[in-house]
């Protein structure tokens, strides 16, 4: 077995008959070839410079961290000691009253060219009182104390609440039921008929002077419009769009042109989702007040029934 050195500085062994070629460097990864044994001594004078020198160097990054660790274990020991004499200073409390105190006192180091703020001493500053664990804590009110509150408005508001609720609810039922909208009642009233009655009335007159049953027709779409024809009436259909029947002698006629048909069903088939929806709003809406009420109202009865039981035992009390 030969024994030599790195460059680096470490031990290297390899056998004799490895002699001549390169081996790997465990500690620096280098490729190092093997002296012959007569040549180790040589190798290990000459590489003893080498490794003293990286001795050296190791030995003074160890005293360079070993140095910056006690300077920050200094700093460190001397930030806790301020604090705990800043703290015993201000009679006491947590950091967050420590902060407070350093902002409203405007106590820290000074800057360049300005003086230290002078500390204040315990007999100056009151210490700052810690929360009690043991302190009340606020007192939920229940029943007629409860009630009690804001009974004036409860009062006024409890009836009017009542009354607006139960016409909200009426209103929504008549819109959402039978499908009335309360903006219509004064033009009903007055019977002046709605766009739906109209449209609805001269398609109806169209159908009586083509002889065609009001309650008997059947529409046909042709050309991007609607046609009206006798209901299982034979029917033709043109290139230009337009529609023919047979009647009953066996003659071709006009069909009638049902776009007051088509426009009067769009605008009930609107009125009809428009006036349910804003039913079932307005009835919610009634709901709810009266549901207000009811809770209001009983907040008066239980502050009511809480004097009148109050005055009693004054009177019994000699």
């Amino acid at each position: 077995m030969i024994e030599f050195r790195c460059a680096c500085g470490v031990l290297c062994r390899a056998d004799e008959a490895e002699v001549g070629r390169l081996i790997r460097c465990e500690a620096c990864g280098r490729d190092v070839p093997v002296p012959a044994p007569e040549e180790a001594p040589a190798g290990n004078q000459a590489s003893a410079p080498a490794a003293e020198a990286s001795r050296d160097a190791a030995d003074e990054l160890r005293e360079q961290l070993a140095g910056e660790d006690a300077e920050e274990a200094a700093a460190a020991e001397k930030r806790r000691g301020d604090a705990e004499a800043l703290r015993r200073q201000l009679g006491g409390g947590g950091a967050a009253d420590i902060a407070e105190a350093l902002r409203g006192e405007g106590v820290g180091e000074a800057g360049p060219g300005e003086e230290a703020a002078p500390h204040v001493g315990e007999a100056e500053r009151p210490a700052t009182a810690a929360p009690s664990p043991t302190a009340p804590k606020k007192k939920v009110l229940r029943g007629h104390e409860r009630a009690a509150h804001h009974i004036t408005f409860k009062r006024v508001i409890w009836l009017p609440a009542l009354v607006v609720g139960l016409l909200c609810l009426a209103v929504g039922i008549c819109a959402g039921v039978f499908r009335v909208h309360p903006l219509e009642v004064p033009d009903l009233i007055a019977g002046k008929p709605d766009p739906y009655a109209l449209h609805l009335a001269r398609f109806h007159e169209k159908l009586q002077e083509a002889h065609i049953p009001v309650d008997g027709f059947e529409i046909v779409e042709h050309g991007g419009e609607l046609w009206a024809v006798p209901e299982g009436a034979e029917h033709r259909k043109t290139d230009a769009g337009n529609v023919y029947y047979t009647n009953a002698s066996g003659f071709d006629e006009p069909a009638v042109n049902a776009e007051d048909y088509a426009k009067s069903q769009a605008i009930e088939q609107q009125s009809q989702t428009g006036l349910l929806w804003f039913g079932i709003g307005l009835a919610a809406v009634g709901l709810l007040l009266i549901v207000l009420s009811g809770i209001t109202w009983r907040d008066v009865r239980l502050v009511r029934a809480a004097r009148a039981e109050a005055g009693g035992e004054a009177e019994e009390a000699p």
